[in-house]
């Protein structure tokens, strides 16, 4: 994942050497200024982040949030269950990491859900910083006869690192939490029926 900018700052620092050796302020300067400007466009260009991340301060998600919105119960056998939420996981864009029906457990593969970057001057230095956000499920599938419990724990992660159990989570909106759990679940009803 971070491939494209250890390359994009490696060419920055050769050109910044050179620059440096050659001795020509108003060259620096330029280059300086090129740099930064660079990874300004970058930073405007790139501002939308995901809707379920608030990059700057959002809630914390709780046993309690993902007990009362992220548990549906279903009146529906737990094997055609798991096979209704296999097809709306993929509805929503989300590829299978792990599915193990006698288990009763669904982990999606991690999708880009937003990114941002952030550009910093100091010193006569600029240099930027690059954020994506991914987000997966693991999904808990539980049932006996005609009744199924089905509970939808999402991931976050900025760059690879999880942040799941930080306050960065959007709750409430259209593209809140509550909002992307309850699609979800409906989307399983549509295939249950």
């Amino acid at each position: 994942m971070h491939g494209g900018r250890d390359g994009t700052r490696e060419a920055e620092n050769g050109a910044k050497a050179s620059l440096e050796q050659s001795g020509d302020v108003l060259a620096r300067g330029m280059f300086r200024r090129a740099i930064l400007a660079y990874w300004l466009s970058i930073a405007l260009a790139s501002f939308a982040v995901g809707a379920c991340v608030q990059a700057a301060q959002g809630a914390v998600l709780t046993p309690a949030e993902i007990s009362e919105s992220g548990t549906r119960r279903f009146s529906a056998q737990r094997n055609a269950t798991f096979d209704a939420m296999l097809k709306a996981i993929a509805a929503e864009g989300y590829a299978v990491a792990v599915s193990d029906k006698a288990r009763g457990v669904i982990i999606t593969e991690c999708k880009l859900v937003g990114d941002r970057a952030v550009a910093h001057a100091a010193g006569g230095s600029a240099y930027g910083v690059g954020f994506k956000y991914y987000r997966s499920y693991e999904i808990a599938i539980d049932g006996d006869g005609n009744r199924t419990k089905v509970t939808a724990v999402p991931k976050l992660f900025e760059n690879d690192i999880e942040i799941s159990d930080k306050a960065v989570w959007a709750l409430d909106g259209a593209a809140g939490e509550r909002a992307l759990w309850s699609h979800l679940f409906e989307r399983v009803a549509q295939f249950l029926s």
